[in-house]
């Protein structure tokens, strides 16, 4: 007894199969998406900003998002109209091209047990990077253990290469994924197919960065000086020590509850088995929660690392299968538990999406308050200031957002109506929306136009939490030299 469970494989699932699973995710995302109606990502009002002024090579270029979002959102917008309704579009095709590839590879048992996690589903009805990066990282593992799979001819070649492009998609859609492409090389067979395939999918990303000027490499300085604390060093003790309470917390995303504890262990039980795609998926896991740990993590941040271990649990029945065959007695049992437990695992997923959709629905009370003020604001001309990240408006199908009063005000917490009235005079500004809640608390100056009649001031627009103002000058608030 060497303590290592002979080779046994997952079922895939045969094409229609995996179709039927992949209309069944596309229909309950979809569902979910119709209770959710406008932005609910605060992050999409930047994309959505730089799909619209890609013809400015700065759009390319992007400190912590690349290019490749932005451009599925253009692209979306030319054909559906609006680009709102384009991220909603491509969250539900992500997670839909997730459960075909799930499907495909593992069986239909993983695929519909992806859809019992609330994280997936609410990454595919929110408008942003996360679930596509995370769909095509994993696609892209799971090629590259097929093509190993394929030994070294032509259909080696192909499936190499698309693992490349795979993983080249998902770096051009999201920086965290650059230990994909690192793990599709060390799979491949064919390393120099899987390396055109990542060059050709960068191309967009390089070309912007040539023609801008700037370094193709993010820039994570600001949240790295969040993370590293005073010291600014990932070397310093103290910085170190932070480390391993970070790899937990961020595993704790990566894995929470008994789902996350049932993929943990199958991804183990996936390597006593030999398989490829659980040491690359269990790769992904790990080297994923070790870049957030040295940064912050939250769920969504997570999710790559998520959907890793999720995929993990589909080792379980195979692995139950492998034990009994190997038992005295129990050999007939096998077929039975690798099936029966694929199929219980595909039960259990349906059950507990079931349970998740309905309250993942209701969209956030900020988003439902922004989106009614959006539509009301977008028949306004002009630009906005505003104090809070998440107001835009909509208008000829793309999203526009405001100034920060932040990025102008010199300082904060003193700044008031006379600093805001010189400010939008002089950049010929003439609204303003303030979010109230924020504004009590990050530029506590501008309370007064929330509360009281202030001069050189016109309410022009009320939503839940929301005022809009419009200047009126002329007024005695102007400072001489802007008069």
């Amino acid at each position: 007894m060497t303590g290592v469970l002979p080779p046994a494989r997952t079922r895939p699932a045969a094409g229609w199969q995996a179709g039927i699973a992949a209309l069944a995710a596309m229909g309950l995302l979809a569902w979910i998406t119709s209770g959710r109606p406008g932005v609910s990502f605060v992050d999409f009002v930047t994309f959505a900003d730089r799909a619209h002024h890609l013809g400015d090579p700065s759009a390319w270029m992007h400190a912590l998002y690349p290019v490749g979002y932005p451009l599925l959102l253009a692209a979306g917008r030319a054909v559906l109209g609006d680009v709102v309704l384009a991220g909603e579009v491509l969250g539900v095709l992500a997670g839909s091209f997730l459960v075909w590839t799930a499907a495909r590879s593992l069986g239909l048992g993983a695929a519909l047990w992806l859809l019992g996690s609330g994280t997936i589903l609410a990454g595919g009805v929110l408008e942003g990077t996360d679930l596509p990066a995370a769909a095509l990282s994993v696609a892209a593992l799971l090629s590259a253990a097929h093509a190993r799979d394929a030994g070294h001819g032509r259909e080696a070649l192909r499936w190499s290469a698309w693992a490349g492009v795979l993983a080249g998609a998902a770096c051009l859609v999201r920086y965290t994924a650059v230990p994909v492409p690192i793990l599709v090389l060390v799979a491949a067979p064919r390393r120099g197919a899987a390396l055109a395939g990542i060059a050709i999918l960068l191309v967009p990303h390089l070309a912007g960065a040539w023609i801008a000027g700037e370094s193709p490499l993010p820039d994570q300085r600001g949240n790295l000086g969040i993370a590293w604390g005073p010291h600014g060093s990932p070397w310093h003790p103290d910085t170190l020590r932070r480390w391993p309470d970070g790899f937990v917390r961020a595993m704790g995303h990566a894995a929470p509850g008994v789902a996350g504890g049932l993929g943990l262990a199958g991804l183990a039980v996936g390597l006593l088995l030999r398989d490829r795609r659980a040491a690359l998926l269990g790769g992904l896991a790990v080297v994923h929660s070790s870049v957030l740990a040295m940064l912050f993590s939250n769920p969504r941040l997570a999710l790559p690392a998520h959907a890793c271990v999720l995929l993990g649990a589909t080792f379980l029945p195979p692995g139950l299968a492998a034990w009994l065959a190997r038992r005295p007695g129990t050999a007939r049992y096998a077929l039975l538990a690798g099936r029966g437990g694929a199929f219980v695992l595909g039960v259990l997923g349906l059950v507990l999406a079931a349970r998740a959709a309905p309250a993942l629905r209701v969209p956030p009370p900020e988003a439902q308050a922004v989106s009614l003020l959006a539509q009301r604001a977008g028949g306004l001309s002009g630009p906005f200031l505003s104090n809070s990240p998440w107001f835009h408006v909509r208008r000829d199908g793309w999203v526009e957002g405001a100034v920060q009063i932040r990025s102008v005000a010199a300082d904060p917490r003193t700044f008031g109506p006379e600093d805001l009235a010189r400010v939008m005079d002089r950049g010929r500004v003439p609204y303003v929306a303030l979010e109230i809640g924020r504004l009590t608390r990050d530029l506590p100056g501008l309370s007064p136009l929330v509360q009281v009649r202030v001069p050189g001031f016109r309410r022009l627009l009320r939503a839940q939490g929301w005022m809009v103002l419009v200047r009126e000058p002329p007024v005695s608030l102007i400072a001489p030299d802007a008069a």
